[in-house]
């Protein structure tokens, strides 16, 4: 364990700069997290990131997910059906990769 934590310490040190998340990742898990948000307040909230919201729709009108009925045309919709945890998982990913 103390050969781990070691290593995983001298790979730490080795980073030198780490890429702060978008400020709209934090506002999404902000209202995500908030019990008195809707699907409405997401969407209000990604409306602010035309990149992540394309993902999002694009992610809501997969095949994976257009069984559950016609094809998503609103940001607001697409947040009903993927749901509140897929839609934070999908902007951190999104924040990290960029």
């Amino acid at each position: 364990m103390q050969c781990f934590r070691d290593e995983l310490m001298e790979m730490l040190g080795r980073v030198e700069d780490l890429p702060t998340l978008p400020s709209t990742v934090f506002a999404l898990e902000k209202a995500v997290n908030d019990p008195n948000s809707g699907a409405e307040d997401i969407a209000k909230v990604m409306s602010h990131d035309p990149s992540l919201t394309m993902r999002v729709l694009r992610l809501a009108n997969s095949a994976y997910y257009t069984g559950a009925g016609g094809p998503i045309t609103s940001v607001k919709m697409a947040v009903t059906r993927l749901g509140f945890v897929e839609i934070r998982k999908l902007a951190t990913t999104v924040a990290v990769i960029k």
